[in-house]
């Protein structure tokens, strides 16, 4: 009973082990403004995306449009 319960206890340690193990190595979704200050009447702010493994380095692929899609312009049109 006891060698049981050990054996249960390990294999579920080791589970949740390699569970936060494969967390972190997941990439990262960032999005970083070209600016944080505007100012004028036809100023414009242009945004990278990226999912990486460091944050604000492009290192694995960029995001496309399709995934700012609750993201509204100025005069709420959609975002191209």
């Amino acid at each position: 009973m006891k060698n049981k319960l050990i054996k249960t206890l390990v294999a579920a340690s080791l589970t949740v082990g390699l569970f936060q193990a494969s967390l972190a190595h997941a990439h990262r979704v960032w999005v970083k403004p070209s600016t944080t200050v505007v100012s004028g009447d036809s100023e414009w702010v242009t945004f990278d995306a990226a999912a990486a493994n460091i944050i604000f380095f492009a290192d694995h692929f960029p995001l496309g449009l399709d995934n700012f899609k609750g993201v509204l312009g100025i005069f709420p049109s959609k975002v191209t």
